[in-house]
């Protein structure tokens, strides 16, 4: 359909708020991963297969230093951080994707002092504002279409977790949210979503 100059039928309304939805399918996450591996990002491949698996914000995140991570094993999953937004310590439990990662970014993160941040650029410490701007890439590069970004990572560990069958008011605990409502709107679940409730469970 044809517009007028300088409008956008795709662009949203003034005024209106965007905000950042959950990778919500596998096979996307899954082609987001080999994106990364196979440029040689390993920096951004870790980022990423850290924040959709942790529940950690990007700003805690980015404050990970190698020492957290290298000595993540089988046998030894556990870190902790200190959140940047609350000021708790939050205990992760590093699951097998979190390990696998870490061990296939070995020599990346080989070249980092145990007390050096982990992911960093030419200029310091990585922002949130190029993590959301390479979120934007990678759905950009994939051919996924919808409002995504830096949030997108931890609501895609959320959204994964719900469809998984894990309780709302575990998440909730965990996200620190006052109400399970809250998070349901958090990770946008939709009509789709619900819907979908009806025809998969059948007593």
């Amino acid at each position: 359909m044809p517009y007028n100059k300088g409008e956008n039928p795709n662009h949203p309304k003034a005024g209106s708020v965007l905000d950042t939805e959950p990778i919500r399918s596998r096979d996307a996450v899954n082609s987001i991963r080999q994106y990364l591996l196979s440029g040689g990002l390993y920096r951004e491949y870790l980022l990423f297969v850290l924040g959709i698996n942790s529940a950690l914000r990007v700003k805690d995140l980015l404050n990970l230093k190698k020492i957290d991570l290298v000595k993540l094993n089988p046998m030894q999953r556990v870190f902790v951080c200190r959140e940047t937004k609350t000021g708790k310590v939050r205990r992760v439990i590093a699951n097998d994707a979190v390990i696998e990662a870490v061990s296939k970014c070995g020599d990346y993160l080989s070249q980092f002092g145990d007390d050096d941040y982990v992911f960093v650029g030419k200029r310091g410490r990585i922002q949130s504002s190029t993590v959301t701007a390479w979120v934007k890439s990678w759905t950009d590069a994939i051919g996924l279409k919808g409002s995504y970004g830096g949030r997108s990572l931890r609501k895609t560990w959320v959204y994964h977790c719900i469809e998984d069958g894990i309780k709302i008011s575990t998440l909730m605990e965990m996200l620190n949210h006052s109400s399970q409502a809250i998070t349901l709107r958090y990770v946008g679940i939709r009509d789709k979503d619900t819907d979908n409730a009806y025809l998969k469970v059948q007593l």
